[in-house]
């Protein structure tokens, strides 16, 4: 067969890094991490290999229930009850004020507990700029007072003296939960999976995992309710464990020795056409005097393959599709799918090129050479290698040029 050689990868779990340190665990030990950042909640699952470096037992996952969806659901709040209109105009023409009153309601928001008095959100910026748009604070207060929150009205309160607004229990508790459930829901199923039975301990980190509503909520479901969770725990600084913990594993990435490919990965490659290859990529060759099919997908590994930083790199053999080419493309796809027979433009992610020796096209056997191409993985990084003797030593690994996030 002769081909042409026409891979980012997110690292769900650093915050584990720190935050297994606050457990007893054991040898064969599972856990579920969960980092409840700012745009999204990433979750991971574990077993534990010894007393440094750990397994990835199932895929990384998550969703769009990050910290900033609370803020999104309050302003989106706020623009109903004083108007998209004037609300718009005040984050656009007061934006430094705008940004303190997202960082009032993102302090409340994170010291919200359900068993005390709920933090006031300071509001007295608004309620200048609103002055100056003749809604004076006493309009403002029975808006705020008149919102229907579930068909229910007078579940928030505006202190006219300081600008100041409660949300009350119930207000907190539908913004919270507008992420937390989809949340739970999502880590519900997971625990469901074989790979995870025998999982008793939860580790959170991330900046929602310092909301005390929050980690209610969980032990209330798992711990009590399912009691399949024994063990709910956060480093002292959730935040700071993330970055201390990216560090941590950019140093020293066997940390997390297995892991699950979340993608297939391969390559764009040209090879003799097969009927179930369909018509659309089918070119006729002259030189071969058969038909060719250039969008082949090469896979060299599969999504849902458990892989080991200690494993060897990937290594496969290529022709060059076109005499006299001085430089090689290699184009680097990527797809959700477990066998993927097509290259497209949504499975297309990075290129990487490379030259050919200046020699490679003299003496007769030029059209029988192969170029040893190696891709080494692990859970920091993709790279390629030219493995052809003599080829300079500073060359050898090539740069991948990333077109989107894989």
């Amino acid at each position: 067969e002769r081909r042409a050689i026409h891979i980012y990868n997110k690292i769900t779990e650093c915050g584990s890094v720190v935050a297994r340190n606050y457990c007893d665990f054991k040898k064969d030990d599972k856990y579920i991490l969960l980092d409840l950042g700012g745009g999204t909640a990433d979750i991971a699952c574990h077993r534990v290999l010894d007393g440094i470096s750990v397994s990835q037992i199932y895929a990384p996952s998550g969703g769009p229930w990050g910290s900033t969806y609370v803020d999104e659901a309050f302003w989106e709040m706020l623009c109903e009850i004083f108007g998209n209109g004037v609300m718009q105009e005040f984050k656009s023409k007061h934006p430094d004020e705008f940004i303190r009153l997202k960082e009032s309601f993102r302090q409340a928001k994170h010291k919200y507990d359900p068993m005390s008095k709920v933090p006031p959100i300071n509001l007295g910026e608004l309620v200048e700029f609103m002055d100056k748009c003749d809604i004076d604070v006493k309009t403002m207060g029975k808006k705020v007072k008149e919102y229907k929150l579930k068909d229910k009205s007078g579940v928030f309160e505006l202190n006219e003296d300081v600008g100041a607004l409660y949300l009350g229990h119930d207000g907190w508790k539908f913004l919270m939960d507008k992420v937390i459930d989809p949340l739970i829901g999502h880590v519900r199923k997971l625990l469901a999976e074989p790979e995870l039975r025998g999982c008793q301990t939860m580790l959170c980190v991330g900046g929602l995992s310092t909301s005390p509503y929050v980690m209610q909520r969980l032990r209330d479901v798992f711990v009590i309710d399912c009691k399949i969770i024994k063990t709910i725990t956060k480093p002292e600084q959730p935040i700071l464990a993330v970055v201390q913990g990216a560090v941590r594993f950019g140093m020293a990435p066997s940390l997390n020795a297995e892991y699950v490919m979340t993608h297939t990965y391969g390559l764009k490659c040209v090879h003799f056409w097969v009927e179930s290859d369909g018509e659309e990529g089918k070119l006729w060759s002259e030189d071969i005097g058969r038909y060719m099919y250039e969008d082949g997908f090469e896979i060299f590994v599969r999504k849902g393959t458990k892989m080991n930083v200690h494993d060897p790199p990937k290594l496969q053999y290529f022709r060059p599709l076109n005499k006299d080419d001085k430089e090689i493309t290699i184009e680097i796809h990527r797809s959700d799918e477990e066998d993927p027979k097509r290259c497209t433009e949504n499975t297309f992610c990075a290129l990487a090129t490379f030259k050919l020796p200046n020699d490679w096209w003299g003496g007769k056997d030029f059209a029988e050479k192969e170029i040893p191409i190696t891709f080494f993985f692990n859970q920091a990084e993709i790279q390629v290698k030219v493995e052809l003797e003599n080829y300079p030593d500073k060359e050898r690994f090539i740069k991948i040029n990333w077109l989107k996030e894989v």
